[in-house]
């Protein structure tokens, strides 16, 4: 039995799952990617704030920056 199917409905992907392990694993490495980029997103801003990155670019700050951006 194939453990994942993808469907075309309506021009979009759709995934169907028959086996829960696959999904509980999709899911969990999903998770675990954008826990992550959280992580990553912070420090680049901490950069952005320690640093002079900014300098030029026409932003006043890291928060005018991250809000815009």
């Amino acid at each position: 039995m194939e453990e994942l199917m993808e469907q075309r409905h309506d021009g979009s992907d759709v995934i169907t799952y028959t086996d829960y392990t696959v999904y509980k694993q999709d899911l969990r490495s999903d998770l675990q990617r954008a826990a992550e980029s959280f992580v990553r997103i912070g420090y680049m801003l901490k950069v952005a704030r320690d640093t002079r990155i900014l300098e030029g670019s026409g932003y006043a700050s890291v928060n005018e920056f991250a809000k815009k951006r």
